[in-house]
């Protein structure tokens, strides 16, 4: 049975940024499975070392400038699945992840992850992370 991921935490916007509506920061009040959802976001984002509550969280560092093959892609669905297990997140068996290179430089991020219906998440029972991520000069990007 899928873990409970309910959790309440200050809304993020696409971009990392706080949201703010009226002047006051939104929460993740009105959809508790979006707080896990930025969580994985953030966390693929991150360069090991940029968090100074958990250095070791993060997954970019050693992993820049490979070439972007299905081999490649394998490999990377390890790494981002490690970043969200390593510290007990996400239960390993209620993520599944998908990468796609589209092209040289362009990766297609699909993940569903898998939650427990409660009556805080309105009785979802999954969330759907999508993330384009391009390599640039080296550097994975994510627009």
């Amino acid at each position: 049975m899928a873990m409970r991921y309910d959790a309440l935490d200050i809304y993020l916007t696409e971009e990392g940024d706080l949201s703010l509506v009226e002047g006051e920061v939104e929460s993740t009040a009105s959809d508790l499975l979006l707080s896990v959802a930025q969580g994985i976001r953030e966390r693929w984002r991150t360069n090991k070392g940029e968090w100074r509550v958990d250095p070791s969280l993060g997954l970019l560092e050693g992993h820049l400038g490979l070439m972007n093959t299905q081999g490649e892609a394998l490999r990377w669905k390890g790494v981002l699945l490690e970043a969200l297990t390593r510290d007990g997140y996400i239960d390993p068996n209620d993520i599944t992840i998908d990468i796609i290179p589209v092209s040289d430089v362009v990766w297609v991020v699909a993940a569903v992850l898998r939650a427990a219906p409660t009556p805080e998440n309105g009785g979802r029972t999954s969330v759907r992370l999508l993330h384009l991520a391009y390599l640039d000069k080296g550097e994975l990007v994510y627009p």
